[in-house]
C-alpha cells in the first residue's frame, strides 16, 4: 500500500530554506562530489547521519520548490491571481497523489482542468510540477514524502495541503525556519534574485506560526546561526514518527470542495455585478463630460453605444478568468473600486476603435 507525507518547509526570505532542501537531498543521495559549495558547508553533518544509517528511509522524494515553478514568471503570476495560482498548485499535487493511491477521480477533476485552462500560466505550471513527479529518477517503492517549498506565511497557505492529508489519509508536517530580520537582510544583500527589503518586513511581521490543533506536526527551527546536525536529524526523526501517524480521513471532504466551488461561484457572480455597477457609474460620468465635445448627435450616438460594447467586453472577459481583480480586498472597498476603474480605463482606451470599427464595417 501506498503511503504519501507531505513536508511543508516554510519561513520568510533567506530563512534558509534552500539550504535546508539542500542538505536533505544530499542526504538521501549519500551525496558526494555534486555540490562543492554545500560539501564545505555540511559535509561534517552529512557523513555523521550517512554512517549512522540513521536515515536510510525507502521512500522516493520529491522537492517542489515554488520560486523554480515560478522561474520568469513569478510577477505576472502575482500581478494576475496569485491566491487561484497557488490553489492550481495544490490542486495539481491533489491529483498525482489520487493517482499515486489508486483511487477514482472526483467527479470536478475534469472541471478542475476547464476552469484553470483560462490562466496564462498554467500550462507552463503544470508541466513544471510534472517534470518533477514523473521525471525525478527513483527506485520503485510505497513510500512518497513530497517537500514543498515556499514563505507559507498565512495560515491558510498550509491548511489547503492539510485538507489533502485529511481527504487521503496521508501525512502532513511543517518544518518553519526563523530568523532574526537583521540576519535575513545580510544574506537577502547577497543571493541571487534577492527580493526587496520591504517584503522581507511584511513577511516577518504577518508570519503565522503553527495552529496548534492542526499543525501539531510541526517544528520551529532558528536559523540565524545555520544548522546543526541536531537539528537535521530531529527533522528525520519527525518525518519518521508523521509516516506512523497519517491524518484522519474526512469522508465528506469531496462534499466540502463541492460545497466551496459553489461558493467560488457565488462569489463570481457578486464580483462580476459589482464590477458591472462600477463601470456603469463611471460610464455615466464619463459620457456627460465627452459627449459635450461631440456636436453630432449620430455620431454621440454611436460613441455612447460604442463605449457600452467595451463594458460588455470587458465583463465577458471576466467571465472567462482573462481579467482579474485582487482577491485580498472585499469588492466593497474602495481599492476594489479603483482598480476595475483603472482596468476598465485601460481596456476601453485599447477597444474603443476596435469597437468603432466593427461599427463602421457594418
Amino acid at each position: 500500500m501506498t503511503h504519501v507525507t507531505l513536508v511543508l518547509v516554510c519561513g520568510p526570505p533567506a530563512s534558509l530554506k534552500t539550504t535546508l532542501i539542500n542538505i536533505v537531498q544530499c542526504i538521501i543521495n549519500k551525496f558526494v562530489e555534486q555540490n562543492s559549495t554545500l560539501r564545505k558547508l555540511c559535509v561534517n553533518k552529512i557523513k555523521l547521519c550517512i554512517e549512522n544509517k540513521f536515515m536510510q528511509i525507502d521512500s522516493n522524494w520529491y522537492f517542489i520548490n515554488f520560486d523554480k515553478i515560478l522561474f520568469n514568471i513569478e510577477t505576472e503570476v502575482i500581478n494576475e491571481s496569485w491566491k487561484q495560482y497557488r490553489l492550481l498548485i495544490a490542486n495539481i499535487i491533489e491529483i498525482y497523489i489520487k493517482n499515486n493511491l489508486n483511487l477514482p477521480p472526483p467527479s470536478n477533476e475534469l472541471k478542475f482542468l476547464i476552469d484553470y485552462s483560462s490562466f496564462k500560466y498554467a500550462k507552463i505550471i503544470y508541466d513544471r510540477i510534472y517534470q518533477i513527479f514523473y521525471c525525478t529518477k527513483n527506485i520503485p517503492s510505497n513510500n512518497i514524502i513530497i517537500v514543498l517549498e515556499d514563505n507559507f506565511y498565512y495560515h491558510s497557505m498550509r491548511y489547503r495541503y492539510y485538507q489533502i492529508a485529511q481527504c487521503f489519509n496521508t501525512s502532513f508536517m511543517s518544518i518553519h525556519l526563523q530568523c532574526n530580520i537583521h540576519t535575513t537582510l545580510e544574506r537577502n544583500k547577497k543571493r541571487n534574485g534577492n527580493v526587496t527589503e520591504q517584503s522581507i518586513h511584511n513577511i516577518q511581521s504577518k508570519y503565522e506560526l503553527p495552529d496548534i490543533i492542526w499543525e501539531k506536526n510541526s517544528m520551529i527551527i532558528d536559523t540565524t546561526y545555520g544548522f546543526h546536525l541536531n537539528t537535521i536529524i530531529q527533522f528525520f526523526q519527525l518525518i519518521t514518527n508523521v509516516r506512523l501517524k497519517p491524518e484522519k480521513m474526512i469522508n465528506f471532504l469531496f462534499e466540502q470542495q463541492q460545497q466551496r466551488d459553489e461558493s467560488t461561484k457565488i462569489n463570481q457572480t457578486n464580483v462580476i455585478h459589482q464590477t458591472d455597477q462600477i463601470i456603469r457609474k463611471y460610464i455615466s460620468t464619463y459620457l456627460k463630460e465627452k459627449l459635450n465635445t461631440i456636436s453630432n448627435v449620430q455620431m454621440k450616438k454611436v460613441y455612447a453605444e460604442n463605449v457600452n460594447k467595451c463594458r460588455m467586453m470587458f465583463l465577458e472577459k471576466l467571465r472567462q478568468n482573462q481579467i482579474f481583480f485582487s482577491n485580498d480586498e472585499s469588492v466593497n472597498s474602495s481599492i476594489f473600486v479603483d482598480n476595475v476603474r483603472c482596468q476598465f480605463i485601460c481596456f476601453m482606451n485599447e477597444n474603443l476603435d476596435c469597437c468603432t470599427d466593427n461599427n463602421n464595417d457594418r
